[in-house]
């Protein structure tokens, strides 16, 4: 728990639902394996490196969203922010 007090605060508050929201679509994958099973070819439905892959993308794509309007929000003088609104 230490090593994630010293992350940035933007990064602690948004890290538990990106990585519990991984865990319920890895559970919902291997559910739906089933059915994909008749759909892909030549390779296993749970063939570990293409859904840990598939996990990393995702999380990337999580944490792009969330670091954009973090490096938007700190470019903004607060005070000018205020008198616009």
């Amino acid at each position: 728990m230490d090593e994630i007090a010293s992350w940035p605060p933007w990064s602690r508050h948004n890290s538990r639902p990106v990585s519990s929201l991984s865990l319920l679509g890895l559970a919902g994958a291997l559910a739906a394996s089933a059915l994909t099973r008749s759909m892909v070819f030549g390779v296993s439905a749970l063939n570990p490196f293409y859904v840990a892959a598939a996990v990393a993308v995702m999380i990337l794509v999580a944490f792009a969203a969330i670091i954009v309007p973090v490096l938007r929000a700190t470019g903004v003088d607060p005070v000018q922010a205020l008198r616009t609104e």
